[in-house]
């Protein structure tokens, strides 16, 4: 009895290409003349493990994709950062940078509002997106901050990019119930840097002006960290009351 063809579909294709690309990129940083344009071959990949998890059927598959693409996200911005020399300024770098600086954002949006929760594929891309948003947050403010330090300007670009952030978590958080404490909180967080950046991002003092029990980086980190930190736990401490009290959570 003749069986049917089995269907190739595009994960087929796809991950096979993906580890080539990616081999391909790592053998170009050792051994290529122009180290730097292994971000081409890190960003294809990560943009085809996007691709993967997106039109995959399979879970595992799916999550394995988000992870892939999301470490290849993160290689291509490290190679930027290590590697670049003269790049600066070509549009193809700029692509690359921007499409990587994006994934976070938009893809964590974009997990909020299509993948339903507690999936692993969901767990997987939204943890991963967080962290890698994360970490680019941070050396942002790290190489920002250094170079506002004393300056008499308002510091515009960093009071928009927290406040792109603000934006971000708040419509994350009208998107899924489930999260809108959490989300809040880190929207609030980033709110309050937007709305003191001049002075956390230009001041040269260790301490605020009139304010003496706690360092600037002290009070950065209880923003950024305490806030955050403490929202996740009245979000754990909400949804345990909910299931405790053997009511639903909202639909996500």
């Amino acid at each position: 009895m003749n069986s049917a063809p089995r269907k190739v579909r595009f994960e087929h294709i796809g991950v096979p290409l993906m580890g080539l690309l990616f081999a391909g990129a790592l053998i170009y940083m050792v051994a290529g003349p122009r180290p730097e344009y292994a971000q081409i071959p890190l960003a294809l990949t990560a943009a085809l493990a996007f691709a993967v998890a997106l039109t995959a059927p399979g879970l595992v598959v799916r999550a394995t994709a988000w992870a892939a693409g999301i470490f290849a996200t993160s290689m291509t911005l490290l190679s930027w950062a290590l590697l670049t020399v003269d790049n600066d300024g070509e549009a193809w770098n700029d692509v690359i940078v921007w499409f990587a600086v994006a994934v976070a954002p938009v893809g964590f949006l974009w997990v909020s509002w299509r993948l339903p929760r507690a999936r692993a594929d969901t767990v997987v891309a939204e943890a991963g997106l967080l962290l890698i948003g994360a970490i680019q947050l941070w050396a942002f403010t790290f190489g920002y901050s250094t170079n506002q330090s004393g300056s008499t300007e308002f510091p515009v670009t960093g009071a928009a990019v927290y406040g792109a952030v603000a934006l971000t978590f708040c419509a994350a958080a009208l998107i899924v119930p489930t999260r809108r404490i959490a989300y809040g909180s880190a929207a609030l967080a980033a709110a309050v840097i937007a709305a003191l950046a001049k002075p956390f991002f230009t001041n040269e003092e260790t301490h605020f002006a009139g304010i003496g029990f706690a360092t600037v980086d002290q009070l950065y980190a209880l923003c950024v960290l305490g806030l955050p930190a403490l929202g996740f736990v009245l979000q754990i401490a909400w949804t345990l009351r909910v299931r405790l009290r053997g009511h639903r959570l909202p639909a996500a």
